[in-house]
């Protein structure tokens, strides 16, 4: 049989080859040499197929549901007095965070020897959210443990779930994890009302407790969530982030001009700032 020429048209880091390849008449081989042939490509193959994985990996299948039960978790509060309501935590330790479920959060963290400053996130939940939450993360996951590595995924919803931003299925979140109605019973009783020249008039502890309703686990809040739950308790809908900045300043409560919360820095207020003042 006559040899003739065709060409390849396979494609390598984006460029044509332009080698010719010259297909003459096949030429049988026995098992042995066969063996020798897969040894000298077949390794090449395959660390050729893994470098291009892992330049284009498969994109992840959104499973919908779960987006929404994980995107609409709500945040609780910390609770280390015993036994509690299921909780669904977030326990980081250096560059790895476990997600895990109890109803006992104290003795929990004693069993890991941790500390409560180690509970980056509390949400209301049990074994589905979860086991939602392991699915969710599985890719940063240590297999067979509740480890996972503190990947840029699991802080951002970390940071978003706390802060109250739009979570990554798009839903709106409640601020800090409170619904209106929760956030409201913080204040209820409290009178808000505004001076002659529409100064805020409120008790020095009736802002303390709807801030740290909105502490949940967190370590600050901003004025402006602080603000939306004091109007729907009662408080004047025309005061504003500025006038709620006076009213706690005036009563000894420390607010911070620029405070990093979930990526945004607006007026706010720190637990630690919170705690020196009220020791005093």
């Amino acid at each position: 049989m006559a040899d003739f020429i065709a060409r390849c048209v396979g494609i390598e880091a984006g460029i044509p080859c332009i080698d010719v390849a010259t297909i003459a008449e096949p030429v049988p081989l026995c098992t042995h040499h066969q063996m020798q042939v897969a040894m000298a490509v077949v390794p090449q193959m395959l660390a050729s197929a893994a470098s291009l994985a892992k330049r284009n990996p498969l994109p992840r299948v959104r499973d919908k549901a779960l987006d929404r039960l994980v995107a609409r978790s709500r945040l609780a509060p910390l609770d280390l007095t015993g036994v509690h309501g299921p909780r669904v935590y977030f326990l980081r330790n250096g560059d790895r965070i476990k997600i895990g479920y109890t109803t006992n959060l104290r003795d929990r963290l004693a069993a890991l020897c941790l500390r409560a400053d180690s509970v980056v996130l509390l949400l209301q939940g049990g074994r589905d959210l979860e086991g939602a939450l392991h699915r969710y993360f599985s890719e940063h996951r240590t297999p067979g443990t509740e480890w996972f590595l503190y990947a840029e995924r699991i802080h951002e919803y970390v940071e978003n779930m706390a802060s109250g931003r739009t979570p990554p299925d798009g839903s709106a979140a409640r601020p800090l994890g409170y619904s209106s109605e929760e956030a409201t019973s913080s204040v209820v009783g409290a009178d808000f009302q505004s001076g002659p020249e529409g100064e805020a008039v409120v008790s020095r502890d009736a802002l303390l407790r709807v801030i740290r309703a909105h502490m949940g686990v967190g370590r600050a809040v901003h004025l402006s969530h602080i603000l939306r739950t004091l109007q729907d308790a009662g408080a004047p809908s025309y005061w504003t982030v500025s006038t709620l900045r006076h009213a706690c300043e005036e009563r000894s409560i420390p607010v911070r001009r620029q405070l990093k919360v979930g990526g945004q820095n607006r007026p706010g207020i720190h637990l630690d700032d919170l705690d020196a003042a009220v020791a005093q």
